[in-house]
Parts: structure tokens; C-alpha cells; sequence
């Protein structure tokens, strides 16, 4: 049977896309193609012509020839005409299935790529503890993590920006003041230096309080 046009312009497309074939071995392919009469099916070009249109040695277009047949894209006939002309027949199943291994990868990629993109997050697989009723999370941990129990054993990490002076500060603050004793009148200029200083340091810690909270 006689090849259609498109036959053509698939072969040629297989042939750019095929992987296993130099860049000569491409070219020659292409030509001996080009020269594939559709009405007749006659392809008989000289290796002379080939070898001049796409400039390249003789001897080059007669390895490519060889390593076309070899990998299945063209049949090579001695028929004896003019100049003792190769015929040469391509092969159509060969190109389809270039084109087919083609058609495959851009599926493949499209299903890869379309592919929904799931959390690589795990959750708890199992109950911890039986069925009762128990906390799930820590109170304290900002990142949500399952419960596991352990933590219970773990002293708490004072290096944790949740001990920081806030906190401190907080707690401080949460404790009942201790009783402070009734002071005494005494003349101006007879207060002890440290009782001055335990007073003003008093006065910033309870003007730090008022401010802060």
C-alpha cells in the first residue's frame, strides 16, 4: 500500500525525535525520505546525491545508510538501475512506534504532574491510652503535635521562649506580696543606704509591673 502524506510528515517527525540516531544518521533519514515518491513508492537516491544536498563525505551517508537499516527505519535493496542505485523502503511501524513512545512520555508526564499534591504530614494512626477521654495536645505547644504521653516524663526546657522574662514576670506576679514591715520615722539624713536602695528598687519592680500588664 501506498503511504499518504501524513506518513511522511509523521516519519520525519519520528525521525527528529528518535533518541538512538546521531545528528548525520538524522539527516540522512530526512533526505532519503524527502526523495520517497508517494504515488509511485520509488525512494532510489544515489549516495553521490544524498551526500551533496546535505553536505556530508560519501562515505559518512553510506554508515548512516547502514546504521538506519540496522536499527529498523529503512529497508536497503540493490536493484541494479542507473548507477547501481540503492532502493530503499522506510519502515512505517518503525516510526509509529517512536511516535507512540512519544505519545507515551507526554502522558506519563501530564498524569505526574496533574496529580493531586497530598500533605507529606502524618497523623495518629491508633488510640493512645484505650477510649477514655484524654488530652490530645499540649497546652503549651504552638506547632498542634499529637500527644504522645512521653512528654509527661520531660522536664520543661527553660531554653523554651515560653520561660522568657514575660513569663517569669507573670508568675512573679501571680504570688502573694510578702507582708511589708511598718516603717519607722526617722530625721532626714539618717536612712540607711540600703534601706534607700531596697525602696527604689521596689518602686522600678512595681512601676515594671504597672506598665507591663
Amino acid at each position: 500500500m501506498t503511504p499518504q502524506a501524513p506518513s511522511t510528515l509523521l516519519a520525519h517527525k519520528a525521525i527528529s525525535l528518535a533518541s538512538e540516531l546521531s545528528n548525520s544518521e538524522k539527516r540522512v533519514a530526512a533526505a532519503i525520505i524527502d526523495h520517497f515518491n508517494r504515488r509511485t513508492g520509488q525512494c532510489d537516491p544515489s549516495l553521490d546525491c544524498i551526500a551533496e544536498l546535505i553536505g556530508m563525505s560519501r562515505r559518512t551517508v553510506m554508515r548512516a545508510t547502514d546504521r538506519l537499516q540496522k536499527l529498523g527505519f529503512i529497508r536497503r535493496t540493490r536493484h541494479g538501475g542507473h548507477y547501481h542505485r540503492n532502493s530503499y523502503e522506510p519502515v512505517w511501524s518503525r516510526f509509529l512506534q517512536v511516535e507512540a513512545d512519544w505519545k507515551g512520555r507526554r502522558s506519563a508526564r501530564r498524569a505526574r504532574l496533574g496529580a493531586p499534591k497530598l500533605s507529606p504530614c502524618s497523623g495518629q494512626f491508633c488510640h493512645v491510652g484505650g477510649d477514655t477521654a484524654a488530652p490530645q495536645t499540649f497546652t503549651s505547644n504552638i506547632l498542634k503535635e499529637t500527644f504522645s504521653g512521653e512528654a509527661l516524663l520531660q522536664k520543661p526546657d527553660v531554653r523554651s521562649p515560653l520561660h522568657d522574662k514575660r513569663g517569669s514576670a507573670m508568675e512573679a506576679n501571680r504570688r502573694p506580696n510578702p507582708p511589708i514591715p511598718p516603717r519607722t520615722f526617722q530625721p532626714f539624713g539618717s536612712t540607711p543606704s540600703s534601706t534607700a536602695a531596697c525602696d527604689a528598687a521596689e518602686r522600678r519592680w512595681n512601676s515594671d509591673l504597672t506598665s507591663h500588664f
